[in-house]
């Protein structure tokens, strides 16, 4: 007899997931399979990020027959576990989610939430376009509730504004269960980290895309009004040109190979993330996991954690008179900035995929007994 298998279903593997994945599987003992709908996605590969498609087995869906094999995959075995990604963004994607829940299997989904306004994901500037979609998406996500949200054994939401959304959807409250995204850390950083005893000025770093959404604009204008000493090195990928001239105090770094923005935030204070949308940020991540202090925007969905374990600071995003506040804020108050440092070596330990795979598997088997859910460990 065949034995139960995990599927997780993705458009586009990525570090973000598959090591939680492998967590996952590995305290679940069940082998895995990570089926892809795309090997690479263009604009995320020149923003640096790649595919560790050497943890897991991974599939590639094929060109032609690629219904067939997602039919086979999904009928393969009633008590097989599918655990499908972003759900909504490709068709191929969308049809395992169809197939599966049809077969009435244990079907979870892991997601994002999605934009609540006219945010150009990609772009410079909303256009009517974005416009139109802002507009369309709350109801394309309400059909999308009346056609799966009963059907769905559980959903791993990526952000409290995810965990609202699905409940909205119809999703039974306690199967939402509250998530995040999981990069390994580098252990040699997170422990107590040394620094100058002597500090001039409040060392701060910007890692991310040179793009609207991100808000690097926001950082570079927040640095300008602030009243005490500071600098900001900006890295990312993007046209650094298009960012106008810069301060004296502001620099622009270049791009971060990926996986290695742990170690490059060490030397910094404060690492900013002002995004005016974004559904998680696992940047947020890698500034706690490097023993740094974050502020971050309300709507970056890590922010959560901040919240909950005082290792930074939020403000309402576009606000640049609020992000230079807490920015002076932690630049006046070295034990502030201290307890927020310590307070994100705490948390690191928490942030590693093998404590997310222990959550997962607990939401798992207390949906499977029909047991409250283990509480969410991040925010």
């Amino acid at each position: 007899m065949t034995r139960p298998m995990l599927h997780f279903w993705q458009p586009v593997l990525t570090d973000h997931a598959i090591f939680t994945f492998k967590a996952l599987a590995d305290e679940l003992g069940m082998e895995a399979l990570c089926i892809s709908d795309r090997a690479e996605l263009g604009i995320r590969k020149d923003q640096g990020w790649t595919s560790a498609s050497d943890v897991l087995p991974m599939e590639l869906l094929p060109a032609d027959g690629w219904q067939a094999r997602i039919d086979g995959l999904i009928g393969r075995h009633s008590d097989d576990i599918h655990i499908i990604a972003s759900p909504f963004e490709r068709s191929r994607i969308n049809l395992a989610l169809r197939l599966a829940t049809r077969q009435r299997t244990q079907v979870f989904l892991s997601s994002e939430p999605y934009a609540p306004g006219a945010v150009s994901y990609f772009g410079s500037g909303v256009t009517l376009k974005d416009r139109i979609k802002g507009w369309v998406r709350p109801w394309l996500y309400r059909s999308y509730g009346l056609r799966y949200a009963k059907r769905l054994s559980g959903v791993f939401a990526i952000s409290p504004l995810a965990v609202q959304q699905y409940t909205r959807m119809g999703v039974a409250q306690h199967r939402v269960f509250p998530f995040g995204y999981f990069v390994p850390a580098a252990h040699s950083i997170t422990a107590s980290v040394p620094r100058p005893e002597a500090r001039k000025g409040l060392r701060i770093a910007f890692v991310g895309s040179l793009i609207a959404r991100k808000g690097v604009t926001i950082a570079i204008e927040a640095l300008k009004r602030m009243s005490l000493s500071a600098t900001l090195d900006i890295f990312g990928p993007g046209d650094p040109a298009a960012l106008g001239p810069l301060p004296s105090n502001a620099r622009y770094g270049g791009k971060i190979a990926f996986g290695q923005t742990q170690a490059a935030l060490v030397p910094y204070d404060v690492l900013v993330v002002p995004s005016m949308h974004d559904g998680w940020a696992v940047v947020v991540n890698e500034g706690i996991q490097a023993g740094v202090a974050v502020v971050a925007s309300e709507e970056t969905g890590a922010s959560a954690m901040i919240a909950r374990w005082q290792c930074g600071a939020r403000f309402p995003a576009g606000n640049v008179d609020a992000l230079a506040s807490q920015l002076d804020r932690l630049a006046s108050n070295d034990r502030l900035l201290e307890e927020a440092r310590m307070q994100a070596r705490t948390l690191a330990r928490l942030l590693d995929p093998a404590e997310a795979g222990r959550y997962m598997a607990g939401c798992i088997r207390a949906t499977q007994a029909s047991e409250a859910p283990p509480p969410c460990p991040w925010y």
